[in-house]
């Protein structure tokens, strides 16, 4: 690490803190760091909460939309409107973070590239709890990077209240744009149900296909087509004030364009159809301040890829059932603790991967102590079985936090894992005459450990002003990753061209991961505007032993920085994101394709409030109309607008 590097560092983590004279307190805000409520000024983790009032007035098309403006959170996007991202946290790679939905796993077992398929549409929605940094002692495997938990408004809901409400919103734009979503619930007595629709669909960008040029297709231009559709039910039913059962039903499908989605390869002309169906139950008893709490989850996916029509079609199905069973118990204000199993079973029937199934199981513990008035600390331990590598791996963090007035000095240690999916392990396995240039998996793979620290500063001199800082490091031992490998090379397939190269998986001996967030946001009111300006910065150095190629481990960004304004003037909400990416170029001449050193991204939605329950929008994607790529071949849109209109009782 060089000296300038380092000063860059030293110097956004102090200078933001050093004039504060004012004493106010901190938000009560409850969290779920670990799994025993506490308050974030407590939890000592880096942790942003964003409700769904916030949520309504982005500028976005989808959840995952979101994340790419949220400090420490890298996005490589494949097409916008929800079609497809990868999701990192502190520089992990998009397999290392944890979705949960309603504290169920939302992971796919097929390949981490579905983990931010998020099956809801935005008015189901409550809250989203983004925990920066590992999490595997209380959560099991893929906590690496960090959690991304979101809360549905059923879930979230304590007691019954009798209403109604009733949720449409409607969106048209370029390339054909069409979004409509529909949205109720009620309550009604010890009763709350709630339902949602929501679809999305376009022509697409019309964009030169390379693969004309060189002779592998017959079709000289391509579309960048998809159509979304995601439907679910849920209800939850207060047997007593503190007996509650939740209830979860949905689907969500995906057909769309996948060119260079995977691949580079010249003969990728690939389009894949995604159906997946889920059930979500939970059982919830409070005792006093004791709660004993059943969850239960299970998730079927089909997936029909096509990599060229000249080409079989793969056909994947995947099953995934999750159980966890939790007890919380605080002895006293200072004394808390909480215990439980989890069990995870996975199973896969493919054309290409073949057919395989594994479990895994989890035992954790958890307690908090308040030391002393200010000063509080988790420690989480856990131990794990997957049936896959057939080893227990033992896991444990340790969290503390000590506030002082407007301060809250935190720091952190925590061990994470994560085990091969099916894909890592098993692609292209079953294909024989492997075209060059294709993913290939590795049976042989081991799980993916590492070890965590990071050492922060949160200041709130007053309700309308929030600062904070992080410098975090990750070592990290057998990461798997895809790394251009000649087939002379690789013993365990004999499918393959002789003297080429193949992206193969494998466990890369070491790595790890240095870097800096910084958070800012500001209030205040000019002129009868009300004004609120975000600031985020992260900045990662990564290293490794290994020499060869990587395709995911290194196509993180290296600096990010998100600068989102919201104007607030009677009717009128306007909002600007902006989003600053500087990373390792990349080029691939012979398709045309280009990941530029660094670009500027910005969004914007205007909106105009006609009533308390009607108003109207304007949205642009991609206002400064940049060509751009965040995965090797996979252009994304240039300037994209669509207007539409919102009711909400």
């Amino acid at each position: 690490m060089n000296l300038k590097f380092k000063q860059i560092l030293i110097f956004i983590f102090f200078v933001s803190v050093i004039k504060s004279q004012v004493v106010y307190e901190l938000e009560p805000i409850t969290v779920s760091a670990t799994r025993i409520p506490t308050l974030k000024s407590e939890s000592g983790k880096s942790i942003t909460i964003i409700n769904s009032n916030e949520i309504k007035n982005l500028p976005i098309n989808s959840i995952d939309e979101l994340f790419r403006f949220l400090g420490g959170v890298n996005v490589n996007t494949r097409n916008d409107f929800g079609v497809q991202v990868d999701v990192g946290i502190r520089g992990s790679t998009f397999s290392q973070v944890l979705f949960l939905i309603d504290n169920i796993s939302l992971n796919d077992p097929l390949t981490g590239h579905f983990n931010a398929n998020i099956p809801l549409p935005i008015s189901e929605i409550e809250s989203i709890e983004i925990i920066r940094g590992p999490a595997s002692a209380s959560y099991g495997s893929n906590a690496v990077g960090g959690v991304i938990h979101i809360k549905t408004k059923s879930y979230s809901l304590r007691k019954n209240v009798d209403s109604g409400k009733i949720n449409s919103s409607f969106q048209i734009g370029k390339n054909n744009l069409k979004t409509i979503d529909l949205g109720f619930s009620k309550s009604y007595q010890n009763l709350f149900f709630s339902g949602s629709s929501r679809i999305t669909s376009s022509d697409g960008e019309v964009i030169l296909n390379p693969n004309y040029v060189l002779g592998t297709s017959s079709d000289s231009l391509y579309n960048t087509d998809f159509k979304i559709m995601t439907n679910t039910l849920s209800l939850a039913y207060f047997f007593k004030p503190n007996i509650k059962y939740y209830f979860r039903i949905g689907n969500d499908k995906r057909d769309f364009n996948a060119k260079y989605f995977y691949t580079t390869s010249s003969y990728d002309e690939s389009y894949e159809k995604i159906s997946s169906y889920w059930i979500q139950s939970g059982l919830k008893i409070n005792q006093g301040e004791n709660v004993f709490e059943f969850n239960f989850g299970n998730k079927i996916l089909n997936d029909e890829f096509i990599f060229n029509p000249l080409f079989s079609i793969n056909n994947h199905k995947t099953y995934k059932n999750s159980y966890l069973l939790s007890y919380y118990m605080p002895f006293s204000n200072r004394l808390k603790f909480a215990f439980g199993g989890q069990y995870v079973y996975k199973k896969i029937n493919s054309s290409d991967r073949g057919n395989h199934s594994n479990d895994s199981k989890g035992l954790f513990g958890i307690v908090h102590l308040n030391l002393f008035h200010n000063v509080n600390q988790s420690l989480s331990l856990r131990l794990e079985n997957d049936s896959y590598v057939d080893e227990i791996i033992p896991l444990f963090q340790h969290n503390i936090a000590y506030e002082i007035k407007s301060l809250v000095f935190r720091s952190s240690i925590g061990m994470a894992f994560r085990s091969p999916d099916f894909t890592e392990r098993y692609i292209s396995s079953m294909i024989d005459s492997l075209s060059p240039g294709r993913n290939l998996g590795n049976p042989n793979l081991k799980s993916e450990k590492s070890i965590s620290y990071d050492v922060g500063i949160d200041l709130q001199m007053k309700k309308n002003l929030k600062i904070s800082n992080t410098i975090f490091y990750r070592s990290s031992n057998d990461l798997i990753d895809y790394t251009m490998t000649n087939s002379s090379s690789i013993t365990n397939n004999k499918n393959l061209y002789s003297n080429e190269d193949y992206f193969y998986a494998k466990n890369i001996f070491y790595s790890n991961v240095f870097g800096l967030e910084f958070n800012f946001d500001k209030k205040f009111q000019l002129n009868k505007t009300l004004i609120d300006i975000k600031l985020n910065y992260t900045q990662l150095k990564t290293s490794s032993t290994q020499n060869e190629l990587s395709k995911y481990l290194s196509n993180h960004p290296r600096k990010m920085l998100g600068f989102n304004t919201s104007f607030r003037r009677k009717n009128l909400h306007i909002i600007f994101l902006s989003n600053y990416i500087e990373r390792k170029e990349e080029i691939n001449e012979l398709i045309n394709a280009k990941i530029s050193q660094y670009y500027i991204l910005n969004n914007v939605k205007i909106n105009y409030f006609i009533n308390e329950t009607v108003s109207i929008n304007l949205k642009i994607n991609n206002l400064n109309n940049i060509k751009y790529q965040d995965i090797l071949g996979s252009a994304l849109p240039k300037r994209w607008p669509s207007i539409g209109i919102m009711y909400s009782n």
